[in-house]
């Protein structure tokens, strides 16, 4: 059964730190897109602003980060495209630039409503820093693989350059606010979100026991309060 939590920014102990850095490495199976070591220590090393750990029972299954750079950093990368040349200056009141980094979740949550739990906590704290005076005036992102680019197109995020593109460097037109606004409208306590998850798991185990594909949906739908589209997908 799971039992989620999540932990943000400053919770984030170094050692919670360390074991992002070897799920990370799990997930990306420290191939072409896996960070060098300690990388992750090294970029949150003076704040942990941005930085949400999905726990299942203190195991860490997913994660999304993101990370603010000065103007200058931030024009440098649009021309050298090195992620290893970013540098985080924390969030700081007034305008900010953001480079949204990574949304990473174990296979085995992969395709559930996980993903819309941890990216609500994580646009909540976004619009809770604007309230205060800490804006976003720019938001790029660099899509590497399939699953970053189903996410951010969801997010509302456009190729840099124009045009119909894959992979590559993306920009919010505005800054997430309409992603946030629609994150916020949908929201889902913790509770109920780990009862959803429970019940489609029970769902699953019981596939076999139902005729159709859509009962075992009705079933669900039943159960849990999500929608026959959340449930497919």
């Amino acid at each position: 059964m799971l039992n989620l939590s999540i932990l943000k920014n400053e919770e984030i102990s170094d050692d919670l730190l360390k074991h992002v850095e070897l799920f990370d490495k799990k997930i990306f199976s420290e191939g072409e897109f896996s960070f060098p070591e300690n990388y992750l220590s090294n970029l949150y090393a003076t704040n942990k602003e941005a930085l949400f750990v999905l726990l299942n029972n203190d195991v860490v299954v997913g994660y999304v980060n993101a990370i603010f750079l000065s103007d200058e950093n931030y024009n440098d990368y649009l021309i050298n495209k090195d992620y290893l040349s970013l540098e985080n200056i924390g969030l700081h009141d007034g305008d900010n630039n953001m480079y949204f980094f990574t949304v990473a979740l174990d296979e085995t949550i992969r395709h559930t409503s996980c993903i819309k739990f941890l990216m609500y906590e994580f646009v909540k704290w976004l619009e809770t820093e604007r309230m205060l005076g800490r804006r976003i005036k720019r938001t790029i992102t660099e899509v590497i693989t399939d699953d970053g680019l189903k996410q951010t197109k969801i997010m509302g995020m456009l190729p840099l350059n124009g045009g119909e593109r894959d992979f590559g460097i993306y920009y919010s037109p505005d800054n997430l606010v309409s992603y946030t606004n629609k994150m916020l409208e949908s929201s889902t306590s913790l509770n109920t979100f780990n009862h959803a998850v429970n019940s489609i798991n029970s769902a699953n185990i019981l596939f076999d026991k139902f005729s159709t594909k859509q009962e075992a949906v009705d079933y669900t739908v039943e159960n849990t309060g999500l929608t026959p589209t959340e449930v497919e997908t």
